[in-house]
This record gives C-alpha cells, structure tokens and sequence, in this order.
C-alpha cells in the first residue's frame, strides 16, 4: 500500500506542489513525510511517518527482531584505540540491528595482550551501558573494565607497565541478554608500542626511550638529554638478565677447570710416590755391602738348619772378591 502511494504522488503531476521560487513543482512533502519506510515492515503501525512496533520488534522499520542478537563487525579503526592521540572513554562498535533502548548492553571481557597475541587471564565479563549512535554503530565504555583489571593484577603482586597495552572482547545485545560474537578492542600507545588490532599482538618499538612514563623517539630531545640509547626498561631488563646468565656461565666453567686442574695434579703426585715406593727395595739392596750380603746368606742357612762353615767360607771369598 506504501509503495503503491509514493507511486502515484511522485508520477502523477496534479499531487505536486510549487515551490513558490520559480523551480519545477515536486512531488508533496507533506504527504511523503508521512509515509514510514517499508511500511513498517508490517511489524507495527505507522503514525506521521514513525513506526510504533508491536512487542517483539525494533527499529525504524520493524525490522530487528528482537528475541536476536544483533550483529557486530568490528571496533572502530579496525579494532585499535590510540590513546596517545585520542580519549578511548568510548569506542565504538560496528555492526547492524541495534536497537536505541534502555536495555542496550555492552558485554566487555578483559585480555591481556602480549606479542604472541592476546589471553583471556578471567574469565569474566563486566556490562555496561551503550551509548546508542545509530542501527549501525554502539558506543561501549571499555577502560572502566581494564582499570579494574590492572589494580587487581597489582594487588596480586604481578609485574604491570603502566604503558603496556590493555584489551578487552567486547559484545552487544539490545535486550543485555542475547549477545553478539565478541571483538576485540586493543588501547594502546602508538609512541610505545606497534599494535595489531586484527590478529590481536602488540610489539614494543626498539628505537625509543623511556622519560617519565612518556616515550619517545631516540634522536628526540628528551632522549638525548637523558642519554638513553636503549629502546625501553624492558629492553634493559632483558639485556641485564642476558649479561647475568652468561657470566654465571662462565663462572661454573671456571669453576669446572679449576677443580679438574687440581684433581690431575694431585692425581699425577700420587702416581710420583707410588712409583718411588715400590722402587726402594730394589735400590736397598743394590747398595746393601758383600759383608751384609754373606751375614745374611749365614742367617739364612742357620734358619734351615743346614750350616756349612765351608760354604759360608767360599760366599764370603766370593763376596770380598
């Protein structure tokens, strides 16, 4: 019935109303503005060209059911908020079907982001309420959830950067229940760090300096004055735990080369006097006199009962000779 209307007061010129400045006439105004888009989609009526939907139904033409969830797409500037150059209070989230109502819920889930990509620490998911903009783009407030976040990851002891990217999987519902798939959205420091908002990682730049939780570039003034040619503490901190390992390396080395010096020296002693050791009776009795050398053959007789003055004689000529 709609398009059957705008039909005939578009082509039938006798509907058309001068604009009083001299122009062709066009098609009534009044009666077109009355008119609402695909006559509300037969889903709910129409009142001077505004849809009044029945239960169920949403949107300016009826056309949203409600009892699904719309659809999400992705987080402004492809998934990435920089807060050096702009305020991420708000990021917005594209996608179709949303619904301007008191019950349109941003659903967010804090991650922590690495260079690898990001991990769900908890899993928890805190709402909020969106900020309606129009069927095509919500308005989430995400930090709320990442401050919370980085103050129980502190009080738990954990090593937090207060410049270290945070990030959260954000999804919507128009009724806070029924809820989109999820996207990620990544707050970030372009001074500090590369960020991608798609596959999720962020990697810390290595030609800047760290100055008073700012960074910089190192041919910067600030850099300079500091004297800081290193890319970050991180950067420092990976270094110095690098020097550390190595020299504990080379200490147990020495320490090795050390002990086995002393072990073959005193190794190498003892073979000296074991060799000696069995060497002195041999050396005794090549110093032992002829006059010894016949007492002892005597006493050796005596022992086995058989004396011979004769032979003991003839041993002892033998001897002197």
């Amino acid at each position: 019935m709609q398009s059957q209307c705008e039909e005939v007061v578009t082509k039938n010129a006798t509907f058309w109303e001068d604009t009083g400045d001299g122009n062709d006439t066009l098609a009534p105004t009044s009666t077109l503005s009355i008119l609402c888009p695909l006559d509300c989609n037969e889903k709910g009526n129409c009142t001077e060209g505004v849809c009044n939907c029945t239960e169920g139904f949403a949107g300016n033409d009826c056309t949203i059911d409600l009892k699904e969830a719309p659809e999400v797409y992705k987080a402004n500037r492809n998934g990435k908020c920089d807060a050096s150059s702009e305020s991420c209070s708000l990021v917005s989230i594209r996608g179709m079907n949303f619904v301007e109502s008191g019950s349109l819920t941003c659903h967010v889930q804090p991650v922590q982001i690495t260079e690898d990509g990001f991990d769900i620490v908890e899993n928890i998911t805190e709402n909020y309420d969106g900020t309606f903009q129009t069927f095509e783009e919500v308005q989430c407030p995400v930090q709320p959830a990442l401050r919370r976040k980085r103050m129980t990851t502190n009080e738990t002891g954990d090593d937090t950067d207060p410049l270290d990217p945070t990030g959260a999987l954000v999804s919507i519902s128009n009724d806070g229940e029924r809820a989109s798939p999820q996207v990620l959205v990544i707050i970030h420091n372009s001074r500090c760090d590369d960020c991608n908002g798609t596959e999720g990682y962020c990697i810390r730049k290595t030609e800047i300096c760290i100055v008073d939780g700012e960074c910089y570039d190192l041919e910067s003034p600030q850099c300079q004055i500091n004297g800081t040619k290193q890319g970050s503490d991180k950067q420092a901190i990976i270094i110095g735990s690098v020097v550390g390992s190595l020299a504990a390396v080379g200490i147990i080395v020495a320490v090795i080369l050390v002990y086995k010096y002393v072990y073959l020296k005193k190794k190498s002693k003892s073979r000296v006097h074991a060799s000696n050791t069995s060497r002195e009776p041999a050396s005794n009795t090549e110093n032992t006199t002829g006059e010894e050398k016949s007492e002892l053959i005597y006493k050796m007789n005596v022992n086995i009962g058989s004396v011979d003055p004769v032979t003991i004689t003839e041993v002892e000529t033998v001897s002197h000779a």
